[in-house]
């Protein structure tokens, strides 16, 4: 989620306009591939789920409007005890504002996410 976008912004502050565009419409179209519960509970192995990118990046694009992208960008930096990637956390360290327009895009968190 954090990478497609972060690449999305590089690629237009290097003019890259037409490509983004593009990109952006590719990862829309292919969101609808992967439900959002599947995307939260399904471990990530090699070779990606159908979907999981344009999943993830609108998930994404909903979490910045939820609450900023300077908020979403420390969900890069949450992991748990043994290093996985910790979303529950994450949501556990926003304001209860913040908490609750998340909880509005993602759901309660799970401990069946991952």
């Amino acid at each position: 989620m954090l990478a497609v976008e972060t690449a999305l912004r590089a690629m237009r502050e290097i003019g890259e306009h037409d490509y983004a565009r593009r990109a952006v419409d590719g990862l829309v179209e292919e969101a609808d591939a992967l439900s959002l519960p599947t995307m939260l509970t399904t471990p990530v192995v090699p070779g990606p789920l159908p979907g999981l990118y344009g999943g993830a990046w609108m998930t994404g694009v909903y979490l910045r409007e939820a609450v900023g992208w300077e908020r979403l960008k420390l969900l890069a930096k949450s992991f748990d005890a043994d290093g996985k990637p910790d979303v529950g956390g994450w949501v556990g360290s926003l304001t209860a504002g913040e908490r609750a327009s998340v909880e509005a895009v993602l759901g309660v968190p799970s401990p069946a996410w991952v």
